[in-house]
């Protein structure tokens, strides 16, 4: 239902198959915005502790191979002196036995030696940040370190305005759902009430009897039923409302992205409508809110017209007086007397 006004010839699009979904409200607007503001804040923050610990991360492995450096050299010369020193012993040895046993002892810490010396060039092939790359690394610490304090309050500030803008979604989504929840209250209320006069009208009592306990029941019945059927007359009226507006803002940006030579008209028109619809579902929304709310009364009969007062019997009207008669017309010249 586009609404009075709109053009019922449209030009032809291609339509997405998927139901169309009513739009965001403010509070969820918000909401969203608040938690991406504060996702913004955080990863800022996180980069910043990251910037941090990769320093101290790095500048520990280089310090770390330093050290394995150091100590790697130090057993690789021991290894290489003590080899020298075997090599001396064997070639001054000129006894046939223990040359053979100086032999195998250099035999043994040439082994060592070499040995070592792989450790060493293993130590020394380690991967490590340059000094430049740790340079750089340092100085972005720094700066994270800087302003901890102030992305710290500000990813604070962000999340509670996630918080508060979730109290609100959540308040407008009790608001949304207090209609249905009294609407099913009502449902189970006027089903309790319709089996007891039921169960009423099926006894054995007199019916003078029954009287007595139905009244007071199908009053409270009546009362429920009127409540109950304004609040699903509105609730209804909002589904369609819903729907309209959702057809037509998709309708809206249809109309914006057609090059017809009539989109211009079009678009004016779903717009109009656009506006008036939200306008008819925001007046209706309300009116659902204070119907919830309102207590609850029989519904108004419509009062038949008061009788009109009888018109009295018309009166014969009197005859009219009788006239009195004319005298008789004298003639305008009468004949004059005769002469003596």
């Amino acid at each position: 239902i586009l609404g009075a006004g709109f053009v019922t010839s449209q030009p032809t699009f291609v339509r997405a198959e998927e139901a169309p979904v009513a739009s965001q409200s403010k509070a969820e607007k918000d909401y969203d915005a608040a938690v991406k503001k504060y996702e913004a804040a955080k990863k800022e923050y996180e980069d910043g502790k990251a910037a941090q610990k990769k320093y101290e991360d790095d500048q520990k492995k280089t310090e770390e191979k330093a050290e394995e450096e150091r100590k790697a050299s130090e057993e690789e010369q021991a290894a290489n002196l003590k080899y020298q020193q075997e090599l001396v012993k064997y070639i001054r040895e000129n006894d046939p036995t223990k040359k053979a046993e100086a032999k195998k002892a250099m035999d043994e810490a040439e082994k060592e030696y070499k040995k070592k010396q792989t450790e060493f060039a293993e130590v020394r092939a380690k991967v490590i940040p340059s000094a430049e790359e740790l340079k750089k690394t340092r100085q972005k610490a720094e700066e994270a370190k800087a302003k901890e304090a102030e992305l710290t309050k500000k990813v604070e500030e962000a999340e509670k305005k996630v918080t508060e803008a979730k109290q609100k979604v959540d308040a407008e989504h009790a608001e949304e759902v207090a209609p249905q929840a009294k609407i099913a209250e009502l449902e189970h209320e006027v089903q309790k009430l319709e089996k007891a006069l039921k169960e009423i009208d099926e006894s054995d009592s007199e019916d003078y009897v029954k009287e007595g306990l139905r009244a007071p029941l199908q009053f409270e019945l009546d009362v429920k039923q009127a409540k109950l059927s304004k609040l699903e007359e509105l609730s209804d009226k909002i589904d369609e409302l819903d729907a309209e507006i959702a057809k037509l803002e998709k309708d809206v940006e249809d109309f914006k992205n057609s090059d017809g030579e009539q989109a211009g008209q079009y678009l004016a028109a779903a717009e109009e409508d656009l506006v008036a619809k939200k306008a008819e579902l925001e007046k209706t929304e309300a009116d659902l809110k204070k119907a919830v709310n309102e207590p609850e009364k029989p519904a108004e009969e419509t009062p038949a017209p008061a009788p009109k007062p009888e018109q009295p019997a018309e009166q014969p009207k009197p005859a009219p007086a009788p006239q009195p008669e004319k005298p008789a017309e004298e003639p305008e010249n009468p004949a004059s007397a005769p002469q003596p």
